[in-house]
């Protein structure tokens, strides 16, 4: 990391996630992101990806996923930016998603989309909060998940 010494703007991590062990779905991943990374004129370094392969989305307790948090939580962390191809592989609930993102934007590190090329970063500095949780939850919304209300009194 001494070559990383201060917070470079230009320089992305990336983080790729597969509930299902499949290299190649992570490799997938990873390409895509470094392609978005590319298209925006941004870096990567090879030793700032971090991936969990078989794991679930559903929990903040995946070994990739803790490692690039202690990254982002250190002195030094030398990137501003987490690159991800879809929300969903930061979390795959709102609580987690919401959580994962919480922990990143409180050490000043942005989210970008890069499945949402070539429109501008999702959680990039340059767009409202508001929308950037909107762009980032839209994924989960789309899902095919059941909804149940529940009213005060009832059980």
């Amino acid at each position: 990391m001494d070559q990383y010494q201060e917070k470079s703007a230009e320089l992305c991590a990336i983080y790729a996630r597969s509930a299902a062990f499949s290299a190649h779905a992570i490799a997938a991943q990873i390409t895509a992101c470094r392609e978005g990374v590319e298209q925006q004129g941004w870096l990567s370094a090879e030793h700032f990806i971090f991936a969990d392969n078989g794991e679930s989305g559903n929990c903040l307790s995946r070994p990739g996923l803790t490692a690039l948090l202690a990254a982002v939580e250190s002195e030094h962390c030398p990137f501003s930016r987490v690159v991800v191809v879809d929300s969903s592989r930061l979390g795959r609930s709102v609580s987690v998603l919401l959580t994962g993102i919480y922990k990143l934007e409180h050490n000043s590190i942005s989210v970008f989309i890069a499945d949402q090329y070539p429109q501008a970063g999702v959680m990039d500095k340059t767009r409202s909060p508001t929308s950037s949780i909107a762009a980032l939850l839209q994924p989960l919304a789309e899902a095919p998940y059941t909804v149940r209300t529940v009213h005060e009194g009832s059980q």
